[in-house]
């Protein structure tokens, strides 16, 4: 499957590999090595996002202190369209608190409402929040929290933006 997947280059490393341990060249016959694993682990991976048809919205979540960033990946068709990312400062409420006024805020007009909104953690008045957007948007609005699998992966790919967009935002 690697030779497969890579042929030459997979072929070739390998080959190198062998050739500067037998020469004593153990540096080189090292760096070979590590390409041939590099190689390896690639073609055992799988894609990391399944194109997951509809519409949906990831949000992902950070916060430090008083300080806090939500980042919005806005997916449609199976692939990211949009991305957002929001910084709050001085806050004195609850992370629940403030993505819950975040989504009231950003779904207000029933406009950019998609098919599920993927959440980094539970809302107490999630299945409330759920039936008013649905009704906003005229159709079914799901509000999911992905523990396994691609819907997973995309909220964690939210929450690595809304860090980094945080760090760059209120980095000294």
């Amino acid at each position: 499957r690697l030779v497969a997947r890579f042929g030459d280059a997979f072929l070739a490393a390998e080959e190198s590999m062998e050739l500067a341990s037998a020469e004593l060249r153990y540096e080189d016959a090292v760096k070979y090595r590590d390409s041939v694993e590099v190689l390896r682990k690639i073609s055992e991976e799988k894609p990391q996002y399944a194109v997951i048809p509809g519409s949906r919205d990831a949000l992902g979540f950070y916060r430090e202190g008083d300080k806090a960033e939500i980042s919005l990946l806005a997916l449609r068709k199976g692939r990211i369209y949009d991305s957002k990312s929001y910084g709050f400062t001085e806050l004195a409420i609850e992370d629940e608190e403030l993505l819950g006024s975040f989504l009231s805020q950003y779904y207000r007009d029933g406009a950019l409402i998609p098919d599920e909104i993927l959440l980094p953690f539970d809302l107490e008045d999630e299945g409330i929040r759920e039936e008013l957007l649905s009704e906003k948007r005229g159709a079914k609005a799901r509000i999911i929290l992905p523990k396994i699998g691609d819907k997973a992966r995309l909220v964690e790919l939210a929450c690595d933006n809304a860090r980094e967009n945080f760090r760059g935002r209120y980095s000294e």
